[in-house]
């Protein structure tokens, strides 16, 4: 533990000294905000001479009503300010995966406010708190790399911290602060009438109701104060490309970890995605450095291979018409590596990180 705190003290140091070619996010899913009650909110008193006519009963609808957060802290650099994003989404509307992770980024890269912190960087520098977005997971890998690729990356890296230390990385506070913001809101799940109907629950009325209490919310909650910014709420990602991710995802994990039946079967009924996907890991498999550790650390850098996607970048393309490549020539890269050291130990992975950045660099 007290190593892994010395690994991201010095990430502090790697990352936040400039941010002008480098992404610093650092992100995590809130506490659901749960619709008809207020019992969520019992940590958070206020002064008032009026007695409360709400009460704090833990109710629980027979649907889901919950609106979750994804926060996105845009970390401070000595030369770009920090933001605060949080991305709104009802359980019932939105998957919570990292498909959907991956679209809302892409989502928020696009977006005016943030375009200057998040667009066009060299350097992705990643800090999320495990669960469903651990970088030693598959799928978060994968769509990383094809993130790496289609963006032309110089570097990507995610990271996370060691179990129960999530409370050190500062998208908490931005956590806490939205969470101060919406206390005492009371939003119920019927703003535009009853979820039911003759046949039981109208998934329709259910959806066009959660849209409406996610409305609210941001019109309520939105700007809510975090250190020396404010936190900027938006909806959810549900474009075209959020929309191709999610139709995707099944195939994509019958890719990743799915029997050597299903993966023919794959191969026979869609050749041209099993083919695409296979490009993207084997892109994995050149650019990440294996001699970090795959459980706290998720590395990549160009391979410099004769044979990787660059040769290529002219024939290989994306859904979406993003042309992939390296970000230059391929040629031999030698680097140097501490010896001795067990592959999760936090100092060799720091060594590692410092002595490819200062060659890329100067490369």
């Amino acid at each position: 533990m007290v190593l892994h705190r010395a690994f991201y003290k010095a990430l502090d140091l790697l990352q936040l000294s400039d941010g002008k070619n480098k992404t610093v996010i650092n992100r995590d899913d809130q506490a659901g905000y749960r619709l008809d009650t207020t019992y969520t909110h019992k940590g958070r008193g206020v002064l008032s001479k009026d007695a409360e006519v709400t009460t704090r009963v833990d109710y629980v609808n027979g649907y889901s009503s919950v609106l979750q957060t994804s926060s996105y802290h845009i970390m401070e650099t000595k030369t770009m300010p920090q933001a605060c994003v949080g991305v709104v989404k009802a359980s019932f509307v939105y998957p919570k995966n990292p498909s959907q992770h991956a679209s809302d980024l892409r989502m928020l890269e696009k977006h005016l406010e943030f375009a200057e912190q998040l667009d066009n960087k060299e350097f992705d520098c990643i800090r999320v708190d495990g669960g469903n977005e651990n970088p030693r997971s598959y799928e978060p890998q994968f769509l990383w790399t094809e993130r790496h690729v289609t963006k032309g990356k110089l570097c990507t890296e995610v990271s996370t911290r060691h179990s129960g230390g999530s409370y050190l990385n500062r998208v908490e506070l931005q956590n806490g602060c939205q969470a101060f913001a919406h206390s005492q809101i009371f939003i119920p799940s019927t703003l535009n009438g009853s979820n039911y109907n003759a046949n039981g629950l109208d998934k329709v009325k259910l959806e066009q109701n959660l849209e409406a209490a996610t409305d609210y919310y941001i019109d309520r909650v939105d700007g809510a104060t975090c250190g020396d910014s404010h936190t900027r709420l938006l909806k959810g990602s549900r474009d075209e490309y959020a929309s191709h991710l999610q139709e995707r995802r099944d195939d994509l994990l019958i890719f990743l970890s799915g029997s050597k039946k299903a993966k023919e079967e794959l191969k026979t009924r869609n050749s041209t995605r099993f083919n695409y996907l296979t490009e993207i890991w084997n892109v994995r498999a050149n650019h990440m450095v294996k001699t970090v550790g795959d459980k706290y650390l998720f590395l990549l850098v160009p391979c410099y291979k004769a044979d990787c996607c660059a040769d290529r970048k002219n024939t290989l393309r994306s859904p979406f018409g993003v042309t992939m490549e390296c970000q230059s020539a391929c040629y031999p890269f030698q680097y140097q590596t501490q010896q001795g050291h067990g592959e999760e130990n936090v100092i060799s992975a720091l060594d590692f990180v410092l002595v490819t950045i200062f060659h890329l660099k100067t490369v």
